[in-house]
C-alpha cells in the first residue's frame, strides 16, 4: 500500500508513526488513529504548495423513510474548478439519535483497489469528536465554509441543511498525495435500518510545474 507523505524525512520515522496507528486502528482508537496518522502527514507540508487538484466527478444519494423530506447531492461546474457541490437535507421529524458507517476506497493505476477507511460509530458523538479533535476539526472548517448551519443532535426537523459550491481544499491534505480515484460512502441508519445514503466518486489529478498556482 502506498501512503502519502512521501515528504517525511526519515523511513524509520514514518515506520514507527504506521506502527504507532495501526496499533490504535486495531482498537477503540480507530478515529484516533487516522487523525494521529493524518496529523504528521499534514504537519509538516503546511507551508508546500500542492502539486496536484481534488475533484468530485460523480455522487448519487437517496432515502427510504418518511422521517427524511429531502436528502439530495449533485455537481456542477464552477468558474474556478471543474466541479463543486452543492446539496441539501431536510427532515419531517427531530432525530434525536443515529448511525453512521463510513467507507473511503482508493484506486490507482497498476494497483489493486484499497480500503482506507471501513467505520460504523455514533453519528451525534461523531459530530462532537470533530469540534474537539485538532485534527477533525480542520475538515469541520472546510465543511462550514459552504454549508448553512453545521448539523447537530438533536437535528432539526423542517430546517433546509443546505451545502453550496462545497470541495476539497488541498491545503487540509499532504504536500504528497499519489494520483488515482477514490470514493466515499456515506451510510445513515436508525435502529439498525438504512435511511439515507450518499455515495462519492473523484480523481486526484497531479498538475505540471507550470500548472501550480503559486
Amino acid at each position: 500500500m502506498n501512503f502519502p507523505g512521501a515528504h517525511l524525512k526519515s523511513s524509520r520515522y514514518r515506520s514507527h508513526i504506521l506502527n504507532l496507528c495501526s496499533t490504535m486502528l486495531g482498537h477503540r482508537g480507530v478515529l484516533a488513529g487516522i487523525a494521529i496518522f493524518w496529523a504528521f502527514l499534514w504537519l509538516p507540508a503546511v507551508q508546500l504548495k500542492r502539486n496536484y487538484k481534488l475533484e468530485f466527478t460523480k455522487c448519487s444519494s437517496f432515502h427510504n423513510t418518511s422521517n427524511v423530506r429531502a436528502f439530495q447531492f449533485f455537481l456542477r461546474n464552477d468558474t474556478h474548478r471543474l466541479n463543486v457541490m452543492d446539496g441539501r437535507i431536510e427532515l419531517a421529524n427531530t432525530i434525536e439519535e443515529f448511525q453512521t458507517k463510513v467507507v473511503v476506497k482508493i484506486w490507482r493505476k497498476n494497483s489493486p483497489p484499497f480500503t482506507l477507511a471501513d467505520l460504523v460509530f455514533d453519528g451525534c458523538d461523531f459530530m462532537d469528536t470533530m469540534q474537539k479533535n485538532k485534527i477533525l476539526a480542520i475538515f469541520k472548517r472546510n465543511i462550514m465554509r459552504y454549508i448553512n448551519e453545521f448539523p447537530r443532535c438533536p437535528l432539526k426537523k423542517n430546517f433546509n441543511y443546505t451545502l453550496t459550491g462545497y470541495h476539497l481544499n488541498e491545503d487540509d491534505f499532504p504536500s504528497y498525495v499519489p494520483d488515482g480515484e477514490f470514493q466515499v460512502q456515506l451510510h445513515f441508519f436508525q435502529e439498525k435500518k438504512l435511511y439515507a445514503r450518499a455515495l462519492f466518486w473523484g480523481q486526484v489529478i497531479n498538475l505540471k510545474s507550470d500548472q501550480i498556482k503559486r
